[in-house]
């Protein structure tokens, strides 16, 4: 991760208020007002920090390829691939170094490139069943304590490192995952913001057997206004190449029937 610097532009008109403290700027919440602070809050924080720190939001998001970066005290003090990359305890020690909330900010989602286009008349997209639990469900439970989902598959760009899972933040209610750190993204040119945390996902082969990966995950509140329906609206998460990978599948999609086979590698 790289060190970066900071940019001020014109001041945002709301401000944030956590436990009768109203900040206008996020950057001067302090680190122990951290846990305060709601998941409701972060969309209009991350709009003010979009309109106060433009410029050195678009210095530091200027390269080919897409970037997470962590923002804390009106400056950019680590830089990665993508959110998931950004350890939860390292961002907890830099909030307690500079007595600041930190707060993710990604550059943007590349446009998966390899599912089945649309799902309009005669076309549909593959999907995956999972079984989402909190991290550390002991492997043969997460079937039974999970939330069932049936994902679109999609293995994603290949320039974004292994793709990403994204589920409705309904999913993360259900089975009681805690977030560990709120992110600002954008997909498909939409601008989201998820929870991010650490989730067992659990799949099934053919003969009923079951394997089990654990991945960070993005659960997206409000999901049903956010860029991951825009190409599908019935649509309830979104799963790639890190599950592929990470419980070594091996996926059949049949077009004919409209069904997708697992077995495992």
């Amino acid at each position: 991760m790289r060190r970066q610097g900071s940019m001020v532009d014109a001041p945002a008109a709301e401000g944030i208020e956590i436990e009768g403290q109203c900040f206008a700027d996020p950057f001067d919440i302090p680190a122990a007002l951290s846990p305060k602070v709601q998941p409701g809050q972060y969309p209009a924080i991350f709009r003010i920090i979009e309109a106060r720190y433009r410029r050195l939001l678009r210095k530091a998001s200027k390269g080919p390829r897409p970037r997470a970066l962590l923002l804390c005290s009106r400056r950019v003090v680590a830089e990665a691939a993508t959110p998931e990359e950004f350890d939860f305890d390292e961002i907890r020690r830099i909030e307690a170094r500079l007595d600041a909330v930190c707060f993710v900010y990604s550059t943007g989602d590349l446009v998966e490139d390899c599912a089945w286009s649309g799902v309009g008349v005669g076309d549909a997209y593959p999907t995956l069943r999972v079984w989402v639990a909190p991290a550390g469900t002991p492997e043969a439970a997460v079937p039974d304590v999970g939330a069932e989902v049936l994902a679109d598959f999609d293995t994603g760009n290949p320039r974004h490192p292994k793709g990403f899972c994204a589920f409705d933040d309904s999913v993360r209610q259900e089975v009681g995952i805690a977030p560990r750190v709120h992110a600002q993204a954008s997909h498909l040119g939409g601008n989201y913001w998820c929870a991010g945390a650490p989730a067992r996902i659990a799949v099934k082969d053919e003969q009923g057997r079951t394997r089990v990966h654990e991945t960070r995950v993005r659960f997206v509140p409000h999901w049903e206004s956010s860029p991951f329906v825009w190409a599908n609206p019935a649509r309830r998460g979104l799963v790639g190449r890190e599950v592929l990978f990470g419980l070594r599948l091996r996926i059949g999609l049949d077009s004919a029937a409209r069904r997708t086979t697992v077995e495992f590698a």
